[in-house]
């Protein structure tokens, strides 16, 4: 019979026996380290404001088409922040195929564009030629301007769902976790149900 590892999320360096002769502040130390590495970012409790307006959103696309989705921003209120990873919240036959963060100066947004971009005729306020690929992006603090998060969606099937998007980011030496609050709905098809 083959015996499976069991995965190990964090290591705090310490072997089980070496426990007992910690010191008290050491073991509560050790634990606090634990617990830290353990546990998830809160969820919008970062420098990253906004995320979108509370609402639901379902847009049709061509059979095996894309769909460009520029309806969340988000401002910085702290120093730089990097984002180390966009992703949908509950996804059902739904993927992002690219994810691009685009500085915005007034109040249009990329907005939701059958295709993927840059969409003819943008708004000056976006401005495309800043974007960054959300993975990686280095977001500075937000001075006048907001970011506009741009996802290339494809539903696998029909109908792709996602209940809203997730930025996973890190700043100031502490991750953090935006989540949206719009849910999503992508019919491969001519209309909306």
């Amino acid at each position: 019979m083959e015996r499976t590892p069991t995965p190990v999320a964090c290591r705090s360096g310490l072997l089980p026996d070496s426990v007992r002769r910690l010191p008290r502040w050491g073991l509560a130390c050790g634990l606090a380290l634990l617990a830290a590495c353990s546990s998830a970012p809160a969820v919008n409790t970062g420098p990253f404001g906004g995320g979108g307006d509370s609402s639901s959103l379902c847009v049709p696309v061509g059979r095996g088409g894309v769909l460009s989705y520029g309806l969340n921003a988000f401002t910085n209120t702290g120093g730089t922040a990097r984002i180390e990873r966009v992703a949908l919240t509950d996804p059902h036959d739904l993927r992002i195929v690219a994810a691009y963060v685009v500085p915005v100066t007034g109040n249009t947004l990329y907005g939701v564009l059958s295709g993927y971009p840059p969409a003819r005729g943008l708004p000056a306020d976006v401005q495309w030629d800043r974007r960054q690929r959300a993975n990686g992006a280095a977001i500075p603090h937000s001075r006048g301007i907001q970011y506009n998060l741009v996802l290339v969606l494809k539903p696998a099937g029909t109908k792709g769902t996602a209940r809203s998007v997730d930025v996973f980011y890190r700043a100031a030496g502490q991750d953090y976790h935006l989540q949206t609050t719009t849910r999503i709905e992508v019919l491969a098809g001519p209309a909306c149900a």
